[in-house]
């Protein structure tokens, strides 16, 4: 396996405030180049500082006991807040598409 990214989400937890969908926790591995970490569990704001700070974060997904690279993650503003993303659009919301929820 080549390193994908610095870090890898494999799992998100989102929640309603102001009747916006955002992000309460992920699970995130490091990709340590020949192999994924074991998951921890990240508060949304962890996410942000590492994605500002310019690491790198992409989302996994496991398909029959195997790990497959899934889609670039962005933090975007709107209005002047940070949503987190795996598309370019404008929603005002947290979306990392695929993933599991837990």
């Amino acid at each position: 396996m080549n390193k994908w990214a610095d870090y890898l989400i494999s799992e998100v937890s989102y929640e309603n405030m102001e009747n916006t969908r955002f992000i309460k926790k992920v699970k995130i591995h490091k990709d340590l180049g020949d192999r994924i970490g074991e998951a921890g569990i990240e508060l949304r704001e962890k996410v942000v500082e590492y994605l500002d700070s310019g690491k790198e974060i992409m989302t996994i997904l496991n398909k029959n006991g195997e790990w497959s690279r899934g889609k670039q993650v962005h933090v975007i503003t709107i209005k002047k807040k940070k949503f987190i993303r795996t598309d370019p659009n404008e929603k005002e919301e947290d979306n990392l598409e695929e993933l599991p929820e837990f």
